[in-house]
């Protein structure tokens, strides 16, 4: 019987996965996207979300949990395979779920999934279906709802159209960081032509608002859970973050609820 199914999907042109297809969300078109991806809700909303990435490093996690903690707010965290496994983590990852944070998958293996013009897909259907499905059953295990993981962030912030519609398939809607500050590039060690400076990043999010007549409606703000090498620590200065956003009236919503508040109607199959 499973080989049937096997050669009935394969005759169809699906892999075994894709088969089995959960319902898709149909989103509100004032989303916007980015290579597929969602990457802002509502702008006139003063409402918007924190995200955190996290592929080995995590010596800013407890730092960002505590200020989040004190000020009750909800993040959103996703992994790598790697980041899962390394054992100084992981209690901080039990206490992020218990704490009511998002816990979401960032590729198992941080696949690159397309190249750099995004125009061509760098993995197979089959291959991004066993990571993403190991990524979840590992967010599983720390104990978030897999009914819950619904949104996930690509490796490298990076994708494909393809990759997108291929992760649709799975019930599993794709999202990524908003454009416009420097907040992504707090990974990058002093010796990396991507490295800026704390203070710049910091002033980059200050500055955002006065460049867009909605601010930072609906953002969806990026920052990483550690960055290893880099002296420059960004986590210490998250605090600031909060102070800048707080006293400008933004609310945080966590990210899925963010999302789902866009949601039109359910559908099957891809809705990329």
């Amino acid at each position: 019987m499973v080989v049937l199914c096997v050669w009935l999907a394969a005759s169809l042109g699906m892999s075994p996965a894709a088969k089995d297809q959960k319902a898709a969300p149909m989103f509100d078109a004032r989303f916007e996207r980015r290579q597929g991806a969602l990457c802002r809700g509502f702008r006139d909303k003063k409402e918007m979300s924190l995200v955190f990435t996290g592929g080995e490093y995590g010596e800013g996690l407890e730092h960002i949990l505590d200020e989040l903690k004190r000020r009750k707010i909800k993040g959103a965290f996703f992994f790598t395979g790697d980041f899962f496994e390394i054992k100084t983590h992981q209690p901080l990852i039990k206490r992020l779920v218990k704490e009511g944070h998002y816990l979401g998958p960032h590729s198992d293996k941080h696949l690159l999934l397309a190249d750099w013009e995004h125009e061509k897909t760098l993995v197979t259907r089959e291959e991004l279906e066993a990571d993403l499905k190991k990524n979840i059953d590992r967010c599983v295990f720390f104990g978030f709802p897999r009914k819950d993981i619904r949104y996930w962030i690509p490796p490298y912030e990076h994708t494909s159209l393809e990759v997108c519609s291929w992760s649709s398939a799975m019930g599993m809607t794709m999202i990524n960081f908003t454009h416009g500050t420097l907040s992504f590039t707090d990974y990058a060690p002093e010796d990396d032509r991507a490295f800026r400076p704390s203070s710049a990043i910091l002033q980059s999010i200050k500055d955002y608002p006065a460049k867009d007549k909605d601010g930072l409606n609906g953002f969806v703000l990026l920052l990483h859970a550690g960055s290893g090498t880099r002296v420059d620590k960004m986590h210490k200065h998250f605090a600031g973050v909060l102070d800048f956003l707080t006293a400008g009236g933004y609310s945080f919503v966590r990210v899925d609820k963010l999302f789902d508040k866009g949601i039109l109607k359910q559908q099957n199959g891809p809705a990329e």
